[in-house]
């Protein structure tokens, strides 16, 4: 299995993440004939691929849970953590400007209220997720 693009971006990390490897390098994902290419669709496939559990697939119900949040990072926290990564890597290492440690912040805290949310905390708990350490 091969995964280009940036190791940095964060679409390619998450494909890195499921595939335990520390390097890569646009998110294109090439498997012997099959090529695929949208980070959320290639580490599903990654996950598959290598009979991990952590997509419920077993479990209707639970699947279906894990489809609501593999969504809600893409549609809410993706926005989040995408400008946490542009202010504390991308802008400084790439781009030679200064990290605006407030919009760091702000996003930061946005992202521990949602973590911090009972109902949050619930479905984590049901998955086995820990919560943040403050």
């Amino acid at each position: 299995m091969k995964v280009y693009g940036p190791a940095l971006s964060t679409n390619v990390a998450r494909i890195l993440v499921c595939m335990e490897e520390p390097f890569g390098q646009v998110p294109a994902f090439k498997d012997g004939d099959l090529t695929l290419f949208e980070s959320r669709a290639i580490s599903k496939y990654v996950l598959r691929k290598g009979g991990s559990e952590l997509l419920r697939e077993s479990n209707l119900s639970q699947s279906a849970m894990v489809d609501v949040w593999i969504e809600v990072e893409a549609q809410i926290f993706d926005t989040a953590m995408s400008a946490i990564t542009f202010e504390c890597l991308t802008k400084p290492t790439f781009m030679g400007g200064t990290t605006n440690y407030k919009i760091v912040e702000e996003n930061v805290a946005w992202i521990t209220d949602i973590m911090e949310r009972p109902s949050v905390k619930k479905v984590t708990k049901l998955m086995k997720i820990p919560s943040p350490k403050r």
